[in-house]
This record gives structure tokens, C-alpha cells and sequence, in this order.
């Protein structure tokens, strides 16, 4: 899964960012802001899973 895979990416980054700059500074925040951007991604998509699994499970019952 890509976003999977984006949100590990930004979990190394973001240790390279700790030894650079604080919590505050715009490229941390920046990162910050892709990761919940990224984690909301993930949701929608694992509630559309969801969704389709129920939609399938009462056609095929």
C-alpha cells in the first residue's frame, strides 16, 4: 500500500528533522502536517474496504 509506504518514509524523516529543528520550526511542521494528511488517507480507505466487505457479505449471503 503506498500510503503505507509514504508514512514509513515520513516516520525516518522525521527522526532526521528531530537532530535539525524543533517541533516549531516549518519543516517539522510540514511533515507533521503530511503525516495526519497521509493518516487520513489511510482511514477513508480502510473505511471503504470495510464498506465494500459488508456491501459484498449481504450480496453473497
Amino acid at each position: 500500500m503506498q500510503v503505507e509506504e509514504k508514512l514509513n518514509e515520513l516516520t525516518f524523516k522525521e527522526v532526521e528533522i528531530q537532530q535539525l529543528y524543533t517541533r516549531n520550526h516549518p519543516a517539522y511542521q510540514s511533515l507533521l502536517d503530511k503525516r495526519q494528511q497521509l493518516l487520513r488517507e489511510k482511514e477513508k480507505i480502510s473505511k471503504a474496504i470495510q464498506n465494500c466487505r459488508i456491501l459484498n457479505n449481504k450480496l453473497f449471503v
